[in-house]
Formats: C-alpha cells, sequence, structure tokens
C-alpha cells in the first residue's frame, strides 16, 4: 500500500482511476489475508495441516472448474499442461509444501506471530523476481521493505 500511495505525496495530487484501484487493491488483499489466516489457524486446530491443504487444493480447484467450463477453455489447459508440466509440477509442490509449513506454524503459534511472518515472504518475493524477473529495485521498494521488516519485528518483540 506504501508503494501506491507515494504518488500521493507529489504537489500535483492527480488520483487516476488506476492509481485509486492499486489502492483499494491493496487495502482489500489485506483484509483477505487476514480473514484466510484467521480461518486457517481454526481449521489447523481440528485438522492435520497437510490434510487441509489437500482439501483446501481440492476444493479450490473444483471451485475453479466453473470458471472453466466450455470445451476450449479445457482444451488449453491440457495443452498448457503438457507443455509445462515440470513447472507447473514444482510450483504446486513448492507451494504445498510452504502453505504446509505455514499452517504448522499457525498451528504452534500466536497468529499475530505466524501471520505476521507470513507477509516476510514479500521480502523474498522482491528479491526472486530482482534475480530472476530483472525487475528493478527502487528506493521506495527499499522504504518498503525496511518498514515491513521493521513492522514484523516489532509485532514478534510484543507480549
Amino acid at each position: 500500500m506504501f508503494i501506491s500511495v507515494i504518488p500521493l505525496m507529489k504537489k500535483n495530487i492527480n488520483i487516476s482511476k488506476k492509481l485509486l484501484s492499486a489502492i483499494i487493491l491493496s487495502i482489500l488483499v489485506g483484509l483477505n489475508i487476514s480473514l484466510y489466516t484467521i480461518f486457517d489457524k481454526k481449521a489447523v486446530s481440528d485438522v492435520n495441516p497437510f490434510i487441509y491443504v489437500i482439501l483446501i487444493t481440492i476444493l479450490g480447484s473444483l471451485g475453479a472448474l466453473l470458471f472453466t467450463s466450455g470445451k476450449n477453455k479445457i482444451i488449453l489447459l491440457r495443452d498448457n499442461f503438457k507443455k509445462n508440466y515440470l513447472t507447473i509440477i514444482s510450483g504446486s509442490v513448492i507451494m504445498y509444501l510452504a502453505y504446509s509449513v505455514m499452517l504448522f506454524a499457525l498451528k504452534f503459534s500466536k497468529i499475530s506471530y505466524a501471520g505476521t511472518a507470513r507477509e516476510l515472504t514479500i521480502i523474498v518475493g522482491i528479491i526472486w523476481s530482482y534475480f530472476l524477473l530483472k525487475e528493478k529495485i527502487t528506493l521506495i521498494i527499499i522504504i518498503s521493505i525496511f518498514m515491513i521488516f521493521v513492522g514484523a519485528i516489532t509485532i514478534s518483540l510484543a507480549k
């Protein structure tokens, strides 16, 4: 959100629809992450985290099928899988393991600690995007990384 708000600090305040959309979407993402972290915490108190991830994946896949109706879309999915199966399977395994580890952390710690630690993945994503996608890291991004890091440390020190 900080990155989206920076343009508002300029002298000529010109709030475009694109900027306003970015700010609103970043707030909605934060609310969404908060909600599903609370649901995850409740769920892993009743279900083994590894099983929970499998259930989420199956139900999510069934839900996604509702949006892929039509023969052409299913054929495109199949063809895409044939071309990129190694990437798709690797990404799926990594996602499964990462989410399972996160759920175990939620099961055994306070939600404020595990939920905050989850957001540190933003920093890891920025680092990966720099090396793998050759994206630029600007001063605003560095300041934002610092703010995320300081916020995570502050929350972890709170009692």
